[in-house]
């Protein structure tokens, strides 16, 4: 029987009947630290106080964070270990809600309502599982990979139950030790005895990175036949068409995953952005449209969806009318009011408004002056901000800022053939053959990599350095195989740091700039 009484819990509910209902539960269980919160701020105050080894939190909080965005939060932050149990708590149980809730991984889910004994056998559940791999949590949490696995080995050769528990972990284990081959034996291995999703998406991620790209879409076409509620498989035959340059199916199947679970907003994003690029705004309009709303309260909204969502309204062939540009100023109202003291939205918003007045081309508006406190930034712009301000400073003739700004976007993402045909249709002299040059060699770096041929890995990455000094595809997949290399003693942290150096620029928006600070920071610790 599992001993409650030493455990602290955290109730999350916006009623505070149900959190009194809890907490008599759980004093029946013996419980007897027992905090409360009615709101998403409110448990995250606690949380950077007190540590927590059970969240029972809601997933519908009324205005402000839902459950899976404190759960996001909680994780950002690292305020929740490897041990600690975040079980989510909902009376709703619509595929878009439970998909969203299920794809940030709580450790358990409950529906409304429950009594003792379902809670109970819940909870009992996951502490055994927990308590039986706890030498695997203290590795995770040490970031001791190899620890991992040695005890992932030994929890399974005394409880064979918890397999497959610890193969997952072994799998994450190894894919950050960067030993793919090891890690691929592994999958096929699972995968051969039984499809598993998760094993499944990762094999077929390790195949599309070395390129091969037919045996990847067989196995994501299996999967989606036996796991059709995994988004994720989604997720994944879009970078797989996106790889080879199809960016309209990649855009058709992230479509597919946002029907399937509309809820989870990097999926939303990232439509968006495959939309406008390929000239489908009224698809991007709606993705940013929820985007917007489901982010606000989100630990990674970036305030620029607002300003990316007023582009996305303009027409391409004539003016906004009325009510089209109040939409437009209302947005950009939003903006100007909650971001005034953000380095470069108000500059931004500005000459969106500026390009917005009648008679704009023959204003007297000095358009570079206006311009020029975006490019005085550290960090740049978002991608597909500045791809917008580019074009917009082209077309009012402030060319020098215009082609800086795009200039940035190409050093940044010129791996990427959307980014190569919006610059080529802007007509600038951009050396677009260069950075097109530089991604190929780097697909053949990460497939060298993944294949532990690390000399001619260096060689392709050094190879595209040349060509792209800063792009980010480039410079994080070389770190990661120099994070490796260096813990074999093969190079040198200098090395590691020069290979970072060049995206302490990179915009803070990407979803990438966490294992850039993750890489930076290791960095740091070998110096």
């Amino acid at each position: 029987m599992i001993d409650y009484s030493k455990k602290r819990f955290l109730v999350v509910d916006d009623f505070s009947e149900f959190r009194s209902s809890i907490k008599g539960v759980l004093r029946l269980l013996a419980v007897q630290h027992i905090d409360t919160a009615a709101t998403g701020d409110e448990v995250l105050e606690l949380c950077r106080k007190k540590r927590y080894d059970i969240i029972l939190h809601d997933y519908n909080l009324g205005a402000g964070k839902n459950g899976q965005q404190v759960l996001e939060q909680l994780h950002a932050e690292g305020l929740l270990n490897p041990h600690s149990i975040f079980v989510m708590v909902t009376a709703e149980n619509t595929q878009a809600m439970v998909l969203a809730a299920l794809e940030c991984e709580p450790d358990g889910y409950l529906t409304k309502p429950f009594n003792r004994a379902t809670l109970q056998q819940r909870l009992d559940r996951i502490v055994k599982k927990k308590q039986a791999l706890a030498p695997v949590l203290n590795a995770v949490q040490q970031e001791d990979h190899a620890g991992v696995l040695r005890a992932a080995n030994a929890i399974m050769q005394t409880t064979p139950r918890l397999g497959s528990e610890c193969r997952r972990y072994m799998a994450a284990a190894l894919y950050r030790q960067g030993e793919f081959a090891t890690l691929e034996n592994l999958l096929e291995g699972i995968n051969k005895e039984r499809l598993v999703g998760w094993a499944a998406l990762l094999l077929a991620e390790i195949w599309r990175q070395q390129g091969e790209y037919k045996k990847a879409e067989k196995l994501y076409q299996a999967a989606i036949r036996q796991f059709p509620m995994l988004p994720d498989l989604l997720d994944g035959m879009a970078s797989l068409f996106s790889d080879q340059g199809d960016y309209n199916a990649a855009e058709e199947w992230l479509l597919r995953g946002v029907k399937l679970s509309p809820n989870t907003l990097s999926r939303q994003v990232r439509l968006a952005r495959h939309a406008l690029l390929n000239g489908h705004p009224a698809v991007a309009t709606k993705a940013l449209r929820q985007a917007v709303t489901l982010g606000r309260h989100a630990v990674n909204f970036n305030p620029e969806w607002l300003l990316q969502l007023a582009f996305s309204l303009l027409p391409a062939d004539s003016a906004a009318d009325g009510k089209l540009l109040q939409e437009i100023n209302n947005l950009l109202d939003d903006l100007d009011k909650s971001q005034r003291n953000h380095p470069y939205l108000p500059t931004a918003s500005a000459l969106l408004r500026a390009d917005l007045k009648p008679g704009a081309s023959n204003s007297n508006t000095d358009w570079a002056a206006l311009a020029q406190p975006v490019l005085d930034q550290e960090q740049v712009p978002e991608l597909l901000t500045s791809l917008y301000l580019g074009r917009l400073l082209n077309r009012r003739g402030a060319t020098v800022q215009g082609a800086a700004l795009l200039q940035q976007m190409l050093d940044f993402y010129g791996d990427h053939g959307q980014v190569r045909a919006w610059l080529a249709a802007e007509q600038g002299d951009y050396p677009l053959a260069a950075h097109a040059q530089a991604a190929d060699l780097c697909r053949q770096g990460v497939a060298a990599h993944f294949s532990g041929e690390h000399s001619q890995a260096r060689e392709h990455f050094s190879a595209a350095q040349r060509l792209a000094p800063a792009n980010i595809t480039r410079a994080l997949a070389e770190a990661r195989l120099l994070v490796q290399l260096r813990s074999r003693g093969v190079t040198s942290a200098e090395d590691l740091a020069n290979c970072l150096q060049p995206l302490q620029r990179m915009p803070l928006a990407d979803s990438r700039y966490r294992d850039y600070q993750y890489l930076n920071q290791h960095t740091e610790e070998l110096w």
